[in-house]
C-alpha cells in the first residue's frame, strides 16, 4: 500500500507545482492567468 500513499502525495503536492512550472513556460498562458495562478498559490503557500 505504499504505492497508493506515494500516488497520493504525488497527485497532492508534486502534481500542482508540475503544472505551475509547465504555465510559467507558456507565457501567452501565463498572462492570461497570472493573477488567478498568483493568488493561488500564495494561498497555499501561506
Amino acid at each position: 500500500m505504499l504505492y497508493v500513499q506515494l500516488l497520493r502525495a504525488y497527485r497532492k503536492f508534486f502534481l500542482p507545482y508540475l503544472l505551475f512550472f509547465l504555465r510559467f513556460r507558456c507565457f501567452g498562458d501565463l498572462f492570461l492567468h497570472d493573477t488567478f495562478e498568483l493568488n493561488f498559490y500564495n494561498f497555499l503557500l501561506s
